[in-house]
């Protein structure tokens, strides 16, 4: 007799990870650092087994920019997941959110909590230690393996473009997954400010092979399909990987450090404009912690960048209503996340 809740699961297995980015050495300090690449990449890890690595390669070579995939299920938040994602010290997720609702991780409990998502008040978001993140798993039918592979984008056209791709895909056949498609890594110029202009790598769902006549003949053999239709909706895909992506993030985020709130230019992380994120430069240690909640005269008010108060023990602008008030009530002190996480930590190791 099948077990109930067990035996009616069916679960793919992931292979490994397909990457926007490298990880290079700084030849001067020792450090690695992540550079977007305009390529996909595959290298071993633990997520990544040699065996899959040489198959891939196999087939597709050390540098392409085109994948023949296939989507395994119909469930499109599963397929292609996309979230907020913040991340804590040493790169742990503690936020999960869409944009309007999220839930975090207690600093006090452990435990998690439903919080208001606002990306223009969040200090996580605007100190890029959260980021839009969009997961994909897609079979590469080529290639050797029976399972999976994942890959993440933070880019904004990334997004965009597989999304309209799929709602066409779905309009025309009835479904998208057991199609045969290509992912596309392909060249554009945008325009991230709305004054200067640049040219960054973005991903695409293309099928060059066929016409919008051949998509419309594959609609109407989906009654035919609708055995391996069935099969592809109840079919689970592995747990997303919830580390921070080595080619999504800053180096800061990946080390559990914070980015400097008054450096002259923040490098974009690798993946999000496909442009490289160069190794942040040494800071200096911070002042003994003061008590302050208007800015000071070392750090002025920067208009329009809603500035709350300043952390106590790390200077750093705080932006977040809630992460302040909380701080207030429980330390007496204006304290940034990241600083009120060092003191808990502290308090339980104390302890």
């Amino acid at each position: 007799m099948p077990i109930k809740g067990v035996s009616e699961v069916r679960r793919l297995p992931r292979i490994g990870k397909v990457r926007l980015g490298e990880r290079l050495v700084n030849p001067k300090s020792g450090k690695e650092y992540a550079k977007a690449a305009d390529y996909f990449v595959v290298r071993e890890d633990e997520l990544t087994p040699k065996w899959a690595v040489e198959a891939f390669r196999e087939v597709y070579g050390d540098k392409p920019r085109l994948l023949d995939i296939i989507l395994p299920t119909e469930d499109r938040d599963k397929v292609f997941s996309q979230f907020l994602r913040g991340y804590g010290t040493g790169g742990i997720l503690i936020c999960k959110g869409d944009g309007e609702r999220a839930n975090r991780v207690n600093p006090e409990t452990g435990e998690l909590m439903e919080i208001d998502c606002n990306p223009e008040t969040c200090e996580m978001y605007q100190t890029q230690h959260c980021r839009r993140t969009a997961t994909l798993f897609f079979i590469l039918p080529k290639v050797r393996g029976l399972g999976v592979w994942q890959l993440d984008t933070g880019s904004f056209h990334s997004i965009v473009n597989i999304n309209s791709a799929l709602d066409m895909i779905q309009a025309v056949c009835g479904r998208i997954s057991w199609i045969p498609l290509k992912l596309q890594l392909e060249q554009r110029q945008v325009a991230p400010d709305r004054k200067s202009k640049k040219k960054v790598w973005v991903l695409n769902i293309v099928q060059p092979d066929i016409t919008f006549s051949d998509l419309m003949r594959m609609a109407a053999l989906a009654e035919a399909e609708r055995p391996r239709a069935a099969l592809a909706e109840v079919i689970e895909l592995p747990k997303p990987d919830d580390r921070p992506p080595e080619d999504l993030y800053p180096n800061t985020i990946m080390e559990g450090g914070y980015q400097p709130e008054d450096a002259e230019e923040e490098p974009a992380p690798a993946g999000q404009g496909n442009e490289a994120a160069p190794e942040p430069p040494a800071q200096p240690a911070p002042e003994q912690p003061k008590f302050f909640a208007e800015p000071s005269s070392a750090q002025p008010r920067r208009a329009g960048r809603g500035i709350i108060a300043y952390c106590a023990d790390c200077r750093k602008a705080i932006r977040s209503q809630q992460i302040h008030d909380y701080a207030m009530a429980r330390y007496g002190q204006p304290l940034c996340y990241a600083c009120q996480d060092k003191r808990t930590r502290g308090a339980a190791k104390s302890t």
